[in-house]
């Protein structure tokens, strides 16, 4: 089963670049990539070929590193990729995760990390070439066919009531779990709900209990206690462990939900 992935990067990171394509042709999976210098079309704004090239893929690869982070294309590839719903897969420079600001920053999980080493580029490309084959090892296995289906009730609680997700996934999976990002609209407040059937804990490093090919229902309920009023996002997910103990979990795909919080009567 193949893939496209576009790929993101600063053309002083084109040597990065041939390193992932290296890889992926030696996988076993027909994996492909979308790089935007490779596609003369000189009569079309280069923002509209690198929309329409991330709108072909439902994966993006950003390349992160000293060279690309302040990078004003790599920026706004990474922006409208989220706008589009795409699932990002980023390799990150590990001396840069502190600056990351943003869709990818240093509070999400980041699982396919390298060492900049300035003074030896043969060192750097090295560790650079294992994170590639972290990510095409976690592809091979993930990249096949996904049912996921979800379902939250009720949509309208009044504060400390609870709701129920309900969840539905087949597919090959390592160590996956299920899992809700609330976010408040009004404010900056947030939280995560996990399925406690499925991932044992809150700990970034915990793995969760979905192993290889999976068919699963579940269900798991939250209460509102202490969550300020007013209107939410909920994003119910699935999420996929690479390597237990350490962190590096990535999401596999995600279903969107308004939800509301009301003030208690009285």
């Amino acid at each position: 089963m193949g893939a496209n992935f576009f790929v993101s990067f600063a053309q002083n990171d084109l040597n990065k670049l041939n390193i992932l394509k290296r890889v992926l042709e030696k996988s076993k999976s027909e994996f492909s990539l979308i790089v935007m210098i490779n596609r003369k079309n000189p009569t079309r704004l280069l923002s509209d070929k690198v929309k329409s090239g991330i709108l072909e893929t439902n994966y993006f690869i950003p390349i992160l590193t000293r060279s690309s982070i302040l990078n004003q294309w790599v920026n706004q590839e990474i922006g409208f990729a989220e706008a589009s719903k795409r699932t990002l897969f980023p390799i990150v420079e590990n001396q840069i995760i502190h600056k990351l600001k943003g869709f990818i920053n240093n509070q999400i999980d980041l699982p396919f990390v390298f060492d900049g080493y300035e003074d030896n580029p043969r060192k750097e490309s090295y560790s650079f070439r294992k994170s590639c084959v972290d990510l095409v090892a976690h592809l091979e296995s993930i990249i096949i066919p996904l049912f996921f289906s979800s379902t939250i009730y009720p949509k309208t609680v009044v504060q400390g009531d609870s709701y129920t997700t309900r969840v539905q996934f087949k597919g090959k999976v390592n160590y996956a779990f299920f899992d809700n990002y609330v976010k408040h609209l009004e404010s900056k407040w947030e939280t995560w709900n996990w399925d406690k059937n499925t991932l044992q804990d809150s700990k970034r490093t915990t793995p969760g209990k979905m192993r290889g090919d999976v068919d699963i229902k579940s269900e798991y309920t939250w209460a509102t206690e202490n969550w300020p009023i007013g209107k939410y996002k909920i994003y119910v997910r699935v999420y996929d462990h690479f390597v237990p103990g350490e962190i590096k979990r990535i999401k596999l795909i995600e279903n969107e939900y308004d939800f509301e919080v009301l003030p208690k009567s009285g």
